[in-house]
């Protein structure tokens, strides 16, 4: 059976018409102010979707990653079409009712919460620096993307009683799973699924196997994601307790797909990825320190990468108990040390996690006591969240919310 899912976002910008039919995909682009996202999506017969397998984690080792085995791109690109269009299954039905003009949504036992209703904005620096000479100097203007998806803001608001561990119950006990990956003899293994209330399309899991607590980061774990970035061109971003984690009760990563980074006609590059933009300066035996950019991080590469990381966050937990967001991007691993006193962000009124580091910054509702006490209505709007953040408020928020690398280079 197939269906389609029409989701009209307005935005200032561009039409880009994206249709998915089983693995094929379509982009085009016709002078308009609104983003229209059409998917036609393939929903089987209201059984669970299959799951597919990811053999190349456990069949290759990190040194055949890295050393960039013969044919990886095709093996790539014929992964990355797989998992969206597994991800799409999962997604509930949507019926269009006439009588009532609106989509009714039809959840199976197994499906995500909702169908992501996203737009996307990008919020630039005021005033570029100058140099000593008060000339502007010569160089892209940085920038963030922000995240508006407000099926998200209206997800229910379930009170969990403490230690139940959601991600078993809600995902993989439901069938909420994509595959299940073996990450070999050098890596850990996961479940990878679609997050249940996704922030954005492809937005996914990867939880441990080993119903652990969202603790220590391990030399495999960090294998893994490493080789599943690479294998898929997914990013992967891990957010420790202090640092933006949701939920601590069993151990997982969040998966991102850097293709949705989609705003003005234009797919962007995460911030803290493009290297126009950033500064990255050599600190010896292939690590290097992120500069000019709010997020302090050192970025690690290379086949010892995943154990000196490793080694580096027991150092850090051990000192002064310091949260950190690991981020994986394809070969990549980037540590950040945080505050964990400046977890939450005054500016979008929720925790700062991997995402935001990347500078995508999801924004949603926001509850204002103050406004209800005046008389007015205390939530203020994703919406108008969205429309008043500028670049220098979030930078000083991530800024705030992260620490600087100085002290982990005498611990490496």
């Amino acid at each position: 059976m197939v269906k389609i899912i029409l989701s009209i976002i307005i935005h200032d910008c561009d039409i880009s018409i994206y249709t998915f039919v089983r693995n094929k995909e379509y982009n085009k682009n016709i002078d308009k102010k609104y983003i229209i996202r059409i998917i036609f999506i393939y929903m089987g017969e209201g059984n669970i979707p299959e799951l597919i397998e990811l053999k190349a984690i456990k069949e290759k080792n990190l040194g055949a990653i890295l050393d960039s085995f013969v044919g990886n791109w095709k093996l790539i690109n014929y992964y990355k079409t797989l998992i969206r269009k597994k991800w799409e299954e999962f997604l509930p039905k949507e019926i269009y009712d006439e009588k009532t003009r609106t989509f009714q949504t039809i959840h199976e036992g197994w499906s995500m919460a909702y169908v992501p209703r996203v737009s996307k904005r990008k919020t630039i620096i005021e005033r570029m620096p100058r140099d000593r000479n008060g000339i502007e100097k010569q160089a892209n203007w940085p920038y963030f993307i922000l995240l508006l998806n407000n099926a998200r803001d209206n997800r229910p608001q379930e009170k969990v009683p403490e230690g139940e561990d959601l991600l078993q119950k809600n995902n993989i006990d439901k069938g909420l799973v994509i595959s299940k990956i073996d990450g070999g003899a050098d890596g850990s293994d996961f479940y990878f699924g679609p997050n249940i209330y996704p922030y954005d399309f492809y937005a996914s899991l990867l939880i441990s196997k080993d119903k652990r607590p969202q603790g220590r980061v391990m030399k495999e774990d960090i294998v893994t994601w490493i080789k599943f970035s690479f294998l898929t061109d997914f990013s992967v971003f891990f957010n420790s307790v202090g640092a933006g984690a949701s939920r601590t009760e069993r151990f997982h990563a969040q998966v991102v797909d850097p293709d949705t980074l989609n705003c003005e006609n234009k797919i962007w590059e995460y911030p803290i990825k493009n290297e126009n933009l950033v500064e990255r300066v050599s600190v010896g035996n292939g690590v290097r320190e992120l500069r000019n950019y709010p997020a302090g991080a050192l970025i690690f590469s290379g086949k010892e990468a995943p154990g000196r990381v490793s080694n580096l966050i027991e150092k850090i937990e051990n000192i002064n108990n310091t949260p950190y967001n690991i981020l994986v991007d394809g070969t990549e691993i980037y540590l950040i040390p945080r505050n964990r006193a400046r977890e939450k962000s005054d500016c979008i009124g929720k925790n700062v996690g991997g995402l935001e580091c990347f500078g995508e910054i999801p924004v949603g509702n926001i509850e204002e006591p103050l406004l209800g006490q005046a008389g007015y209505d205390k939530i203020v709007h994703g919406e108008d969240v969205s429309s008043y953040l500028k670049y220098g408020i979030i930078c000083d928020n991530i800024s705030a919310a992260c620490m600087s690398t100085n002290w982990l280079l005498d611990l490496i």
